[in-house]
């Protein structure tokens, strides 16, 4: 019987062996089959550095004495080595993700959503933050949701889908409806207004409309390298909101990210912020800007072109997250019209932080 079942077996295999040959005789794998085994590849090769950094890190701890570990924790050199690993180590096995995700099409798909449900519906898994931001006794309304990326998709670091932070954007309903902008875009439809550059321009500068932008960081980010993107961008944009890039308000709020500024709680380590770091710009009643780290001031400048500036970033060309805009538009504009949809609505509910 054990004959007759091998024999069983092999002709089974063979059979669909031949089945799977083409009229060449080769075996027909198929180009899907063929870039998932290279992904799967890549994959398995650029993780296996970060396992052995690991798997090395934790026995080098292990049989290290105490004696020793006293002095290199105070000279700093041991927690610079073992920061370099953990970098190294996220790094690695992030691109690795990323490219497999890229390459092997597995990617998150919304295609049963509607193109509306796409743009308002946020993941209440990646984005959880709060529906009201109260400060001083007066709330304001989460308006959208949204994540900055890895480099661009110009340079092909986009195409790894690897995020930096989430982001949210509220207002204050109250004097949304009072102000400017209310007065003279609420008669206009939003179909007009989906891609009305006025529009959100007016919105990003309006002094008299209170916003909130929450930033928080998905991984430990070196300070340096933060300090310096947002001095980039900012005096950038600081110059198309009608500023100058040597606003001496602008080096204020840029020095207040520096690391001797920041507290320490945030910090993990020397030069690097933690994951999970909570950043609050606010702009002020008067339009300048305030700046928080969790729930600690850090500082304020009067400046309305540096808080047009930073919000520019969201809401103007070329902005962080296009969706993200676009949703933010929308709900001012049902704001100020006094059609407002109830917020659960555009974005699921969400979990307070």
């Amino acid at each position: 019987m054990a004959a007759v079942a091998e024999e069983i077996h092999a002709g089974s295999s063979a059979g669909r062996a031949t089945q799977q040959r083409g009229r060449s005789g080769r075996r027909r794998w198929g180009p899907i089959k063929a870039v998932r085994g290279v992904a799967q590849g890549l994959t398995s090769v650029v993780r296996a550095p970060a396992r052995r950094l690991r798997n090395r890190n934790r026995r080098g701890m292990a049989s290290m004495s105490s004696q020793l570990m006293e002095p290199a924790l105070s000279g700093g050199t041991f927690n610079q080595s073992f920061q370099f690993q953990q970098h190294l180590d996220w790094l690695t096995t992030t691109v690795a993700g990323g490219l497999g995700r890229l390459v092997t099409g597995q990617q998150q798909q919304n295609s049963g959503l509607s193109m509306s449900a796409e743009e308002r519906g946020m993941s209440r898994r990646e984005f959880n933050f709060p529906e009201q931001l109260c400060v001083d006794g007066s709330c304001q309304e989460l308006a959208a949701t949204g994540h900055r990326t890895w480099g661009s998709w110009k340079d092909g670091r986009g195409l790894l889908q690897i995020k930096i932070y989430d982001f949210a954007l509220y207002v204050d309903k109250d004097k949304a409806r009072r102000s400017e902008v209310g007065s003279k875009f609420r008669h206009r439809e939003f179909s007009d207004l989906r891609d009305d550059r006025q529009y959100y321009n007016s919105l990003r500068s309006a002094p008299d409309i209170n916003m909130s932008l929450l930033v928080r960081t998905n991984h430990v980010l070196p300070i340096g390298v933060m300090a310096r993107e947002y001095e980039r961008i900012l005096r950038k944009r600081i110059t198309l909101v009608g500023g100058d890039r040597h606003d001496p308000d602008l080096n204020t709020m840029l020095d207040y990210f520096k690391e001797s500024n920041l507290p320490e709680h945030v910090k993990w380590g020397p030069g690097s912020v933690r994951k999970g770091t909570v950043l609050t710009f606010r702009r002020t009643g008067c339009g300048g800007l305030a700046a928080k780290a969790n729930h600690e001031d850090l500082g304020e400048v009067p400046s309305q072109q540096v808080a047009a500036a930073l919000f520019d970033l969201y809401l103007g060309d070329n902005p962080v997250h296009h969706k993200a805009k676009r949703v933010a538009g929308q709900k001012v504009h049902e704001i100020i019209s006094n059609a407002e949809t109830p917020v659960h609505s555009l974005i699921p509910k969400l979990l307070p932080v």
